[in-house]
């Protein structure tokens, strides 16, 4: 019996310190980490905020739902796709922006992941990330998993959701 308790202890040591060494120190996890912040200010955060600001300049509205910071393909979507001038200047002319964002190395404000929550219910995303094409009454047009290609034939698949 003892050998069982000691041979359960050293897995646990052993899963432990496999996590610490993936993750590293938490001062080191703040380096590592990419932050909210590449969803600057033209990304809305506010479903009915969003649906009003395509209402009124005739936009449709892209809602991604994102891991920002633990996300390997979702970190991919920004850094290829929205990152990219020609998305941005696309987006500015023809999109209202809209990121559901589910962290786990940051903590949202209580109301932010209530609101964030109640969006994951409501259009049930079956992976991160996810795209989701709403019209301006805040209607679902179309959906789309992440593939990585380049910004132009992303712009081009949104365009035959919207025209």
């Amino acid at each position: 019996m003892q050998n069982v308790i000691i041979i359960i202890i050293a897995m646990c040591s052993i899963a432990l310190g496999f996590i610490y060494y993936q993750e590293g120190p938490s001062d080191q996890r703040s380096i590592r980490k990419p932050s909210i912040s590449h969803y600057d200010k033209t990304w809305l955060r506010d479903f009915d905020n969003a649906v009003l600001e395509a209402k009124s300049n005739n936009k449709v509205i892209l809602m991604v739902f994102t891991g920002s910071d633990w996300c390997p393909p979702c970190i991919s979507l920004h850094k290829f796709i929205f990152s990219d001038q020609s998305f941005i200047d696309f987006a500015k002319e023809k999109l209202v922006l809209l990121v559901v964002d589910f962290p786990r190395r940051r903590t949202l404000t209580p109301s932010l992941a209530k609101h964030n929550a109640e969006l994951k219910r409501r259009f049930g995303p079956m992976g991160y990330p996810t795209m989701v094409m709403i019209d301006n009454i805040g209607n679902e047009i179309a959906r789309f998993p992440y593939r990585r290609e380049k910004p132009q034939k992303f712009t081009e698949k949104i365009l035959t959701y919207i025209n």
